[in-house]
């Protein structure tokens, strides 16, 4: 099964450490899409172990959510499983192998890995049903992706991932949690840079309309 990233980057010196961290997997994604969402825009990463893909926005920094959106449509194109990250993490070696055994049951559509204080390199372990949503980095199939809708524009930065789980259960398809697969986050650093906290309750009241309206 073909893997093809994708990457909102906002913060090139945390985002040079995740492709780093892609670089020492035991197996490597077809291609990595960066969405170069600095506001420079000169943010030009190479790999020698796997194909970088560079996309900018004629608008510059237009959001994390429209990017996932860009992407959905987009991009993909080769990919049977499509992973979305932030730029602020970093994987353990045996990530993409993980996602590769857990989509081995037909039944699973969606899944994430464990978030923790540091990385932890192990192998896929308990699977179970996710209960509370983790969207600093995820897989779905591109059969499931292609079903879900494009995440509304009022939702620019928030929510994007609830919006798409929500979406997904619509269908009858739970995500799942490798328990085994275990990444870190340093949470919060792109928002930090992009100063859009203060957006969060906004958006928080726009998803609420949207899935109770």
């Amino acid at each position: 099964m073909n893997i093809e990233i994708m990457i909102p980057v906002v913060t090139p010196k945390i985002a040079d450490l995740l492709l780093e961290s892609i670089e020492i997997n035991t197996i490597k994604p077809r291609a990595v899409h960066i969405i170069d969402n600095t506001s420079e825009g000169l943010y030009k990463p190479s790999s020698g172990k796997y194909e970088i893909i560079r996309h900018r926005s004629t608008l510059g920094n237009t959001g994390v959510n429209k990017a996932w959106n860009w992407a959905k449509v987009m991009l993909f194109d080769l990919a049977d499983i499509c992973c979305f990250m932030n730029d602020d993490i970093i994987l353990n070696k045996y990530y993409f192998e993980n996602v590769l055994e857990v989509f081995k049951q037909k039944n699973i559509n969606a899944v994430v890995p464990v978030v923790k204080d540091k990385v932890v390199h192990t192998k896929s372990g308990k699977i179970s049903v996710l209960k509370k949503r983790q969207g600093c980095c995820f897989a779905l199939r591109k059969s499931h992706l292609n079903l879900l809708p494009v995440i509304p524009k009022q939702l620019k930065t928030f929510f994007g991932d609830d919006f798409w789980l929500y979406h997904s259960r619509k269908l009858g398809c739970q995500w799942y949690v490798d328990e085994g697969n275990v990444i870190y986050h340093e949470v919060g650093v792109g928002v930090k840079s992009l100063n859009v906290r203060p957006d969060l309750k906004k958006e928080r009241d726009i998803f609420r309309g949207l899935i109770n309206g």
